[in-house]
């Protein structure tokens, strides 16, 4: 399994997009989780960067979850700064 990720990881939608990916594709896998019960979670929209993609990242992810409602759901503390993973719903 080198060098894939679990089936139920996405990338953000910066990242999806990046890859040649529609966003209504990232949108319908999402949806489609949250009418079979599944809970769907992401950490891209946390206002510390991780990295330097955060830069240019940052306002397409903020815009695509846009349309969900998010909720904190947990946190951790790196190097003086707390990143959160939030929880997304309808």
């Amino acid at each position: 399994m080198e060098g894939k990720l679990p089936e139920n990881i996405i990338r953000s939608p910066f990242s999806y997009n990046e890859r040649g990916k529609s966003l209504d594709s990232l949108q319908n896998i999402i949806n489609s989780a949250l009418q079979k019960g599944q809970v769907v979670y992401t950490d891209c929209l946390n206002s510390v960067p991780l990295d330097r993609s955060f830069i240019l990242s940052e306002e397409q992810n903020r815009a695509f979850f846009s349309h969900y409602k998010i909720t904190k759901s947990d946190s951790t503390e790196l190097i003086g700064n707390t990143y959160y993973l939030f929880k997304v719903n309808k």
